[in-house]
């Protein structure tokens, strides 16, 4: 028994020393776990009809506000690629690659912050198994892809503070996170803080510039070429220009109040932590604090009166800026190698038990049930609580079966007429 409980301790060192040296491979791991285990085996019931959809016909070139040039033209090559292939299938498991790589760049932007590996690493895996993250993870929706590209961004603009040597890099970023999701021209405040630093001449500046314009000139050159809608659809879709301009003191604070639901729901216990960091981070790093600051504040506001119903996923990004004050809050708890593994651990534990327990007990509440009850379709309180999609119903299966007579229409099953042209491909 002694040899054991010393294999055990050795064993738990080696991995605390691991943890340590390359925390960021323990998290990849442990999310990409996570998301394998809970991954839809279909497409999601919302806009993942209309990806799939477009990427099994054609090359898709529109540029309007909803429609995510980079992301459609993505898809299509991966469809081409792996002709045969299940595109729920390519599309879901790119989701999961792009949430890998997100918190990669979450991580060095943690790390770019002046912040220590091991906090770091724990408070990147918090952000990545948030229902909100976890759920984008799982299904075959944008803004895993986007939030990569605005990631990136963000870590090559924290770097830029440092030493001014990462402009261009950062500017490319921003400009390919443009072709993904125009929401991200909400970054420009970040872009110019970081790019124009104390002492800048012209010359860097002007280049970034121009890369940046460069990049991102296909959302205004294309629509100008193929005549396929008005420039100033770039930025506010038709459909939805009415509730991005529209303001109202109510909406404002059901916005407001929507927002701080989300905030608890993804981060929970952590919250302590990352308000104490936010004051440290302010008091060590005030240039990235700020940067942050740009970069999440406009996202933040914008999603708080973007009155649609899935305005939840626009404050990925804001979460992602919270990260290193999360981190800078964990760093106490992270002092060595076995504290971080056990924090890392818990942190792993936690956000499922945490999900399970408030699916579970919202079953229970008649109002609850019955606010869920038109969403039987789709898993009902489950889908709601719980960010995995492991056991979601099939959109495009239903949509033949509501053809065939076999299940009654479902009125807000808005992408009907998308599922069932995508299931007779």
């Amino acid at each position: 028994m002694h040899k054991i409980g010393t294999f055990a301790g050795m064993r738990l060192s080696g991995l605390a020393s691991s943890l340590q040296t390359r925390p960021q491979l323990w998290v990849l791991a442990a999310a990409g776990l996570t998301y394998g285990l809970t991954r839809s085996p279909y497409l999601g019931f919302g806009d993942s009809i209309g990806f799939a959809l477009q990427a099994v016909t054609g090359f898709d070139l529109a540029t309007n506000a909803t429609s995510h040039l980079l992301y459609a033209v993505l898809n299509r090559l991966l469809v081409l690629a792996l002709p045969g292939a299940d595109p729920a299938l390519i599309l879901t498991a790119g989701a999961g690659v792009f949430a890998l790589l997100a918190l990669e760049r979450v991580y060095r932007l943690c790390r770019h912050c002046g912040l220590p590996a091991g906090s770091s690493a724990v408070a990147v895996l918090i952000f990545g198994l948030g229902f909100t993250w976890w759920r984008q993870a799982v299904q075959a929706e944008v803004y895993a892809f986007s939030t990569w590209l605005a990631c990136g961004f963000l870590a090559a603009a924290a770097c830029n503070l440092r030493d001014g040597r990462t402009a261009l890099r950062m500017s490319a970023w921003l400009g390919l996170a443009l072709l993904a999701h125009i929401q991200y021209v909400l970054l420009l405040p970040a872009w110019l803080y970081a790019l124009l630093r104390p002492g800048t001449g012209w010359r860097q500046p002007a280049l970034a510039g121009l890369a940046l314009a460069g990049i991102s000139a296909p959302l205004w050159v294309l629509p100008l070429a193929l005549h396929t809608h008005p420039l100033r659809a770039v930025l506010f879709d038709h459909q939805f220009q009415g509730q991005v301009l529209a303001f109202s003191a109510g909406q404002l604070l059901r916005g407001a109040a929507l927002s701080a639901g989300y905030l608890v729901y993804n981060f929970h216990l952590w919250l302590l932590p990352a308000a104490a960091g936010t004051v440290r981070l302010w008091q060590r790093q005030r240039r990235a604090w700020l940067l942050l600051l740009l970069a999440g504040g406009p996202l933040w506001a914008f999603a708080m009166r973007y009155a649609v119903t899935d305005s939840y996923v626009f404050f990925i990004l804001p979460y992602a800026a919270l990260t290193p004050a999360l981190a800078a809050g964990l760093e106490r708890a992270c002092a060595d190698g076995k504290r971080t593994l056990l924090l890392a651990g818990a942190a792993w534990v936690l956000a499922p038990l945490l999900y399970a327990g408030a699916w579970q007990a919202a079953e229970r509440l008649p109002r609850a049930a019955a606010f869920a009850a038109p969403k039987a379709y789709k898993g009902g309180l489950r889908y709601y609580l719980w960010p995995g999609l492991e056991r979601a119903p099939d959109p495009l299966q239903l949509a033949k079966d509501i053809e065939a007579g076999r299940t009654a229409p479902i009125a807000d099953f808005d992408r009907y007429p998308a599922a069932l042209e995508l299931s007779r491909r």
